[in-house]
């Protein structure tokens, strides 16, 4: 058979199949690539050396818990296990830095603290050497006396009550139809 003697119907069968095929094949390679980045993904969270301290954040990070029949049935061994692995991430500060970076290119941008709060750090952690000191003085001799209120009077609470009801009342009757 010659292409100029092939029906539009035979043309379109012929286009399904090769779509069929080449879907098949895209879906193939798709799911290889995704198991490829997953394994090599759970092999290097593996094998790479996990940190003990962070620099940017100024801190010791969580370390694995102790193994005990108590903290087992609690649940505070696997909560504790989850922080642990969550917490000393291989390249960990490297990350950080980057989820700031994206923020800021996003336009979320806000300042950052790391370690002890009154050290201020911009979003690659260089510390800007701002310290907040605190402004709270104890002063015992110059606090002011209170000064006490005067008591509302009966004629003040029924004025008081009857401007409300007044006003009350205009605005219940304007809202009619």
């Amino acid at each position: 058979m010659n292409q100029k003697e092939i029906s539009p119907l035979e043309k379109r069968i012929q286009a399904a199949k090769a779509y069929k095929q080449n879907a098949l094949r895209y879906n193939i390679i798709s799911a290889v690539v995704i198991s490829a980045v997953v394994a090599v993904t759970a092999v290097l969270l593996a094998v790479l050396p996990r940190p003990e301290t962070s620099e940017l954040e100024k801190r010791e990070l969580v370390s694995m818990p102790k193994f005990s029949v108590e903290a087992l049935f609690s649940g505070e061994f696997f909560s504790g296990i989850a922080d642990h692995f969550s917490d000393t991430v291989p390249y960990r500060e490297q990350l950080v830095v980057l989820n700031s970076r994206i923020k800021k290119a996003m336009g979320i941008s806000a300042p950052t603290f790391y370690g002890a709060v009154d050290i201020v750090a911009d979003d690659e952690g260089n510390s800007l050497e701002e310290t907040l000191e605190p402004n709270v003085t104890q002063q015992t001799d110059n606090v002011p006396q209170q000064t006490e209120i005067p008591e509302q009077t009966a004629a003040d609470t029924n004025a008081a009550e009857t401007a409300v009801d007044r006003k009350s009342t205009r605005l219940n009757s304007s809202h009619r139809l």
